[in-house]
């Protein structure tokens, strides 16, 4: 965590230091946000820009513009980059409303000097001696090796330089977001130039494709082409009806031909239940009474 600062500060006196301070929505809604999310000493606030974003309802896309722009008027300062691998957020600090919006070299501040490239040292050519590029370092540090590499500072690291450039093109450019941003804010009229200049630039494009497929005699514009493969996706596919007799019509129908079965009539013989007769009320059957066959009394 970042120390405190020395000095006694007041959150309030700081939030009454905005009165009068031109500020986009943008800027003014983020800064508020890392003000509420920082210490008593204004340090040590780290929402993640999704987090920003929904608190003050506004795009991740805009949340980065404002926080560029507000580091670059020093209205807050950034501690420590975040990272999207690990997910950890930056960090920031609510920055000196005495130092705020005003010019870097009236503040003392100046761009250290980046020593030259690796792929653009000089070449040692024998005992001539140190070059000109190391003298100050060297009498400074009392290094007179003549064999040492006169390109490059014995102090200085060549990654650092190298992330030192890569910080510096990143800050021009969002430097040039922003002003480009408070341009078309200042004046609308300038989005309305950009989105004639797009419509130009779509109307000779079309136009230049027209005059492509007319001066081609095999070019196929995007629309014939459309038409003739919907033209063929969609034809139906109509099969001849065929008058001759198919097979399965001539074969001969089996079961018209086999021959019924008659039934055969009983020629006499013992009909088991030529003595029976209806079931009586009681549901038992008995045998029908014929001459020399009377059932016996009682039953």
């Amino acid at each position: 965590m970042t120390a405190a600062p020395s000095k006694k500060f007041s959150k309030l006196v700081w939030l009454k230091s905005l009165d009068g301070v031109k500020f986009t929505l943008s800027e003014y809604r983020v800064l508020i946000s890392l003000f509420n999310h920082s210490n008593e000493y204004g340090y040590d606030a780290r929402p993640k820009i999704k987090t920003i974003a929904e608190e003050i309802a506004a795009s991740t896309t805009s949340v980065e513009t404002a926080l560029a722009s507000l580091r670059a008027r020093r209205w807050i300062v950034q501690d420590s980059r975040g990272s999207n691998y690990t997910g950890r957020a930056s960090v920031y600090r609510l920055g000196d409303p005495a130092e705020a919006d005003k010019d870097p070299a009236s503040l003392g501040v100046t761009k250290p000097k980046t020593q030259a490239r690796l792929g653009h040292r000089p070449k040692h050519t024998g005992d001539t001696g140190p070059s000109q590029l190391g003298t100050d370092t060297q009498a400074r540090l009392g290094l007179t090796d003549p064999l040492s590499d006169p390109g490059t500072d014995p102090g200085s690291d060549p990654l650092e330089d190298e992330k030192a450039a890569h910080r510096e093109a990143a800050e021009s450019v969002e430097s040039v977001t922003v002003a480009a941003e408070a341009a078309l804010e200042a004046s609308p009229e300038a989005g309305l130039l950009e989105e004639r200049v797009t419509e130009e630039a779509a109307r000779e494009a079309a136009e230049l494709t027209r005059k492509i497929f007319q001066d081609d005699p095999w070019a196929v514009s995007p629309a014939e082409q459309w038409a003739n493969e919907r033209a063929a996706a969609t034809t139906e596919i109509l099969f001849p009806v065929s008058t001759t007799p198919q097979p399965w019509e001539t074969m001969p129908d089996w079961l018209s031909e086999v021959p019924k079965r008659q039934p055969v009539p009983a020629t006499g013989g013992f009909d088991p239940f030529a003595d029976y007769h209806r079931p009586t009320l009681g549901g038992s059957y008995r045998p029908a009474t014929t001459a020399g066959n009377d059932p016996p009394a009682g039953s």
